[in-house]
């Protein structure tokens, strides 16, 4: 059974859309963290957000770094996945 997190992604092949694991999105959040100067206001911006995993990692591993005051921008061309983002998002009282 394919993972519901996939299942608005009716046109993948003609987008050339490819959506990060939630494994590898911690990893590469975790290593950006460890990477940056952590400051109490910090700004997100991801170009090709898709379905939000990314921002998701960063933002929770944020939080877990008690940095609270994160502003966060996701651009997609698929507006099915700007909407599922929008709502991932809202789960984690971001937005």
């Amino acid at each position: 059974m394919l993972n519901s997190r996939y299942n608005h992604v009716t046109s993948r092949k003609e987008e050339g859309a490819h959506y990060t694991p939630e494994n590898f999105a911690d990893f590469i959040a975790k290593k950006m963290i460890e990477h940056t100067k952590l400051k109490q206001n910090i700004v997100i911006a991801d170009p090709a957000v898709g379905d939000g995993e990314l921002l998701l990692s960063l933002v929770r591993n944020l939080y877990a770094n008690s940095i609270n005051k994160i502003e966060v921008h996701g651009f997609d061309i698929n507006p099915s996945s700007l909407a599922i983002t929008k709502i991932r998002l809202k789960k984690t009282s971001l937005t």
